[in-house]
Parts: structure tokens; sequence; C-alpha cells
């Protein structure tokens, strides 16, 4: 038994199709069916391969609607079935709604009805709430706020409760079922999530907007179930009913579901933006690496496609647009496009990249990379410059391929790039111009520092910024700037300074001497943050977006609080301490064999999969994290190391797992935590 629909017909009207219609002795038995598949369809714009399970084959509909449209058929069954209007765009979709949208146009319609609407209003809400103490739908007003309450909290299971309540006695009410479906989302019942949406589907007095919205949320439904290929179905479904606005093409939608949609610019743009869209929301939701692999892979195909179709495209320009300069994060990890061109993996005649002013995170460090890039810097960019870097330009959620043909997803393929690199000999390409230095020297002095002082950088991510509460999906890789204290208690001893970068939402530093607490202060600007970045002894950093920058100008680094799917891409002279992660029920710290399997990586891009899995994050101590700082000034000063022997065998282990292009593990880390490398310890 397939799912009932508010578009399947009332026996009634089934009793006068067939008298009027239908009424020929050899007519299928399944034919009532038959027609309540293209009712479905006509209402819900969905193409053939996205009806619901259970109605008569696909095939058999798309032949028998043919001939309906082509014989006059369908116009009898439509002027028979007065209950199915066509949808409309932005018309109200509830009861109470249409009520008062009648009232008006009723109004409306008598001499000076304009003025008779505006007293009208307050009699007809009396008139409603009087009638509402006396139905059940007066406790739907109630169910509703308390289930969207329970929402906002987090509270997702007794949202559902609620909301069902409503859709007892209101199985039409759109708002409802449309909440409902998206806590079923946040609870991973995505079955559910799909039969809501495909029953919105059928509601009468759809909109256009509503049917493209729903579409939208059944293609991420089944993208965190695996299903690429229905989810990008139904992506870009919505994206042709939003741009064709009140009459989208069917032949566009069929030519789709064949295979033979006619090329064109704004398709292939759409398919480009649709498979990286919903790439990136597998992994930010559900951390599923494979099915974004797969997202973009097929992505790839269509760009070459439309390449091909194109004829005389130019493969040699790289186009980045502006998701490279929306954060300082994304900004540094353009040096890795320049390093591969450097290294003769990818060869560019030309790179653009947009960057209009009001989007761009740090404007003086896209000065620094004007000498390699035509930099669009105007709000208004050419339409035909928009469209080609929307289809052709990488996001910074991508795959890079490499040489050998391979591909990996950025976070890990940019350690290729960087061992590569160093191997080569090759220094940094970014440096900061000389009135940028002149500039940070000034504001040093005015910051209280000597002029022969020398500084660290330092950086704990906060929840403040990205406005994050506990448990949050990135929230795993934040740290308390408390923990770093004797760290910078001892950079103070040695003769330096440490300068706290960040912003005004992050918890001030207590008054330390040789401390200057610059993110709340007056002198923080985006040029003196780059200035900070590139001159700085040393930079301490955690899995935070600025922590890549100093690299991309040669400043040494330590990165600490790190957790990621990753290790940290850095300069091999670097050093970097990770967050451990427990096995809650087992009461014990995961060995850096367990740590480091590919399962394990791919989880540590969400707090809240790690949680879900029985992990608990583990910062670093105030203990390590002075260790780590300690080594650092060491190393910069020509003292060696020692425990070189468990540095390498981490080295090794981590490789062994296909990692390539880290910084090293801190010696004295790893000597802590020698019992998680057991077998080396052994050998020793």
């Amino acid at each position: 038994m397939r799912q009932p629909f508010h578009t399947d017909l009332r026996d009634d009207q089934w009793r006068d199709l067939r008298a009027s219609v239908f009424d020929q002795p050899d007519a299928p038995p399944d034919l009532r069916e038959v027609v309540n598949g293209l009712l479905y369809r006509d209402r819900s714009c969905c193409p053939w391969q996205l009806l619901p399970p259970g109605f008569p084959d696909r095939e058999r509909l798309r032949k028998t609607w043919t001939v309906w449209q082509a014989d006059g058929t369908w116009q009898r069954v439509r002027a028979i079935v007065s209950a199915l209007p066509p949808p409309r765009r932005r018309e109200p979709t509830s009861r109470l709604g249409r009520f008062r949208a009648a009232g008006a146009r009723f109004l409306n319609a008598l001499p000076g009805g304009e003025l008779l609407l505006s007293p009208g209003r307050p009699i007809i809400r009396l008139a409603e709430w009087f009638a509402g103490c006396f139905t059940v739908h007066a406790k739907l007003p109630g169910w509703f706020r308390e289930g969207h309450r329970r929402a906002v909290a987090g509270d997702y299971e007794g949202a559902v409760d609620y909301y069902s309540r409503v859709l007892a006695v209101d199985p039409t009410n759109l708002p409802t079922r449309q909440r409902r479906a998206y806590a079923f989302l946040q609870i991973g019942q995505l079955a559910e999530v799909c039969d809501d949406c495909r029953l919105i589907l059928a509601l009468p007095d759809l909109t256009y907007d509503a049917i493209a919205q729903v579409h939208f949320f059944l293609s991420e439904a089944l993208v965190l179930s695996g299903d690429a290929d229905r989810s990008i179905d139904h992506a870009f479904t919505a994206r042709l009913i939003t741009r064709q606005g009140e009459n989208p093409s069917w032949g566009n939608l069929d030519a789709w579901e064949s295979g033979s949609l006619s090329p064109g610019p704004d398709e292939f743009e759409m398919l480009a933006n649709t498979h990286n869209d919903l790439a990136e929301y597998a992994i930010n939701k559900k951390s599923d690496f494979a099915t974004a692999t797969l997202l973009y892979t097929r992505g790839e195909a269509y760009r070459k496609q439309y390449a091909d179709w194109l004829e005389h495209m130019p493969d040699t320009t790289l186009f980045l647009s502006e998701d490279w300069v929306r954060n300082i994060g994304h900004m540094a990890l353009i040096d890795f496009w320049l390093k591969m061109d450097r290294l003769g993996w990818r060869k560019w005649d030309r790179m653009l990249l947009i960057a209009p002013p009001n989007v761009v995170a740090n404007s003086a460090y896209i000065d620094s990379y004007s000498r390699y890039f035509k930099v669009i810097r105007g709000d208004r960019v050419p339409a035909g410059i928009r469209h080609l870097t929307a289809t052709f330009g990488p996001r910074v959620a991508s795959l890079i391929a490499y040489p050998d043909g391979s591909k990996r997803y950025f976070t890990e393929g940019m350690g290729l790039i960087q061992e590569a690199w160093e191997k080569a000999g090759y220094g940094p390409l970014l440096e900061p111009s000389e009135a940028d230095v002149a500039f940070g020297r000034k504001q040093l002095l005015a910051m209280g520092l000597p002029a022969d002082a020398w500084f660290v950088a330092l950086h704990a991510r906060s929840p403040g910024y990205h406005k994050e509460g506990q448990g949050k999906h990135q929230s795993h890789r934040n740290a308390t700037i408390a923990s770093y204290l004797p760290a910078i208690r001892e950079i103070v001893r040695r003769g330096g300074w440490v300068i706290r970068l960040g912003d005004l939402s992050m918890q001030p530093l207590p008054p330390t001497r040789g401390v200057i607490d610059y993110a709340r202060g007056a002198f923080k600007s985006p040029r003196m943050d780059l200035f900070l970045c590139a001159k700085s002894r040393f930079f301490i950093g955690g899995a935070s977006g600025i922590s890549h920058v100093p690299t991309t100008f040669g400043t040494p680094c330590v990165l600490t609080n790190w957790l990621s799917n990753a290790l940290p891409v850095s300069s091999k002279h670097d050093l970097f301490v990770p967050k451990m992660l427990r096995l809650v029920e087992e009461d014990r710290l995961l060995t850096f064999d367990e740590y480091l399997t590919h399962d394990t990586r791919l989880l540590c891009y969400s707090g809240t999969d790690l949680v879900k899995c029985g992990f608990e994050v583990v910062d670093n101590t105030a203990d390590e994290l002075r260790d780590v700082v300690v080594e650092m000034m060491d190393n910069l000063d020509g003292i060696a190391s020692s425990n070189d022997g468990l540095v390498g065998a981490f080295d090794a282990l981590a490789r062994r797992h296909g990692l390539v292009g880290f910084s090293r593990i801190g010696s004295r880390f790893a000597a802590r935590h020698s019992e998680l490398l057991p077998s080396i310890r052994k050998a020793a």
C-alpha cells in the first residue's frame, strides 16, 4: 500500500470520471491509480522519476500523460476534479489565510471597500477567536507554540509529538508539516522527512515557492541517506522551478529526467552549484565524505561536458569566486593553488579572483595576492565572468587533482602540495609590503612594545565569533584562553611579548606584564592582523582559519588543541599538539593508531558526530601547551629536541594511515603519551 495523498480522487470524483470520461468497458483495473499518479505529479511539479513509490510504472504514466494531453482527456479530468487548482505564487496556504484573503477581496469589491477593510479586520479576528473557542482547532495555537518552543530548545522528539497533534486535527496545515519534517531531519528519521515532504507536495493551494522549497528539503534528506542521484534530481527540479517562476517548463523537467536536457549556460551552472552545495551539506551535517566525493566527481563530469559544448573554453584560466575571500582562513588556502602552478602540477595562463569589498574578510591580505591574480574588486562583477566562475571555479571545499590522476579532499590534499613544495626547496610566496611593515612597527610602538622587542602572536578559537553554544557542530575546536597562561608567562620570562589576536567577543585576558590583548583593543585592524601573522617570531594557534595565514608568509607555527579530519598542514619545521579523544564507554584515550584511522578522522570534522559515537574531546592541558611553546623557542635558539624516536614513530604511523605534509608532533607531548605508541616503545 502506498502513502495516501490529498490529491487522491474522492469516491464521488471517481464516479463522475467513470461516467463521463472513462466509460469504456475495457478500462484497466488500476485506472484510478493512474489518474491519482498524474494528479499528484500535476500538483507537485514532480519529474516522473521522483514520484513517490506505489504509483503505477512511471513509463506507463508518462505515455498516458502524453496521450491524454494530446486528445483532450486530461483537460476533461481537470474540469471534473475542480478541487485541483494549479499552483500559484505567494498565495496564502492555510485555511485562515484563505478566509482572510476571501474577505479582503469581498470588501475591496464593494464601493469604498478599501475604507471598509481596515475596520473590518478586527471584526474578522474577533469572529475567528469566538468560533475557535468551541472547536477542536482552539488547541492548535497552543500545540503549535509548544512544538516550536521545544524545537528551539533542541528537543526535536518533543516537537515532533506536538506537531503531530496539530496535524491530526488539521492535516493540511503546511507550516506545521514543514516544521515536523525539519524536526524529523534533526533526529535522523529521514524516511519520515520524505513522507512529510511528499504529503506537502499534494496539499491544496500550494505556491511554486513552496513546491521548490520542499524539493530542496527532499534533496537534503536524501543526500543524508546516501541517495546522491535522487538528491540531485530534487535539487535541480527546485532550481528549475525557482528560475522559471510561474510557468515551469515541463519540457526541461522531462528532458532532465531522460538525460536529453538541451545544454545551456544556465543549466550547467545550476548543475555545478547543485553538486557543490549538496556535497558540502553532506559533509557539514553528517561528515559523509564518501557521498560528497561522489557528488564532486559527478559535478566535475558536467563541467567537462560544458567545456566540450563551449568548444573554445580555455582550461588554462583559474577562476576563484568570492567563496575564497569570505573569511581569512579561506584566503590563506589560495596559497596552495599558487604552489601547484609553481610546481608545474597545474599551469594557468591567467588567474582571476573575485573580491567584492563588502565580502572580503581582510583587504590587506588580498593586496598580497594581487601580484599573482587579476583581482576583480568592484561590487558589480561582469555577468560572463561571474557565470564562468560559478560554473568552472573550484570552491574551498572541493577535491584537488594531482599529476598522477588521483584526487583528494582539500584538507588532506594540501599536505601533498606542501610536502612537494618543501622538497623542491621553495620558500614562501607572500610577503608584506614595505609600507605594511612600517605601519605595523609604528603600531607596535604605540601599543607599548620597545623597538627591539620580539613578539609572539596568539589566537585561541572561542565560541563568540561564530555565536556557538556548547555541543554545536564546530564548538569542539574551541579552546580556553586561561590554559595558555603558563605558556604566555614562559614567553615573557624569556624576553618576548605576547599579542593576542581575535575579536571583541573573546574573554578578556587578565592584565599581565608583556601581554597585549590586541583583540579587544583600539589598534585592531585588518592590516595589523596581517602584520602580526607575518612578522611574529612564531605564531600560536589552533584549528581555526587564521592559523593558516602565518605559513603563507613563512612564519613558524605552534598549532595547539588541534582536532580536524586531517593533521595540520604547515611547514615541516612547525609543531603541533592534538586534542585527544576519550572513548567514554571504556574510559580510555584512543591510541594514536585508532586516532589516525580514516573513519575516526572523518568523525573529527563534527563535534556532534563525535558525541553520538561515544567520544569525549580532551583539550590540551596547560602543561602540554607550555611544553610545546618551550620546544619551539628551543628550536629557534638552536637547541635540539629530545624524544625524536617517538616523534618519528608518530610520523611513520600517520603516513601509514595516508597522511602527508603535516607538522611535527611536539616531542614532549609524544613522551607524555608514549603509552599510546606501545609497539614503538617495546622496540626501543
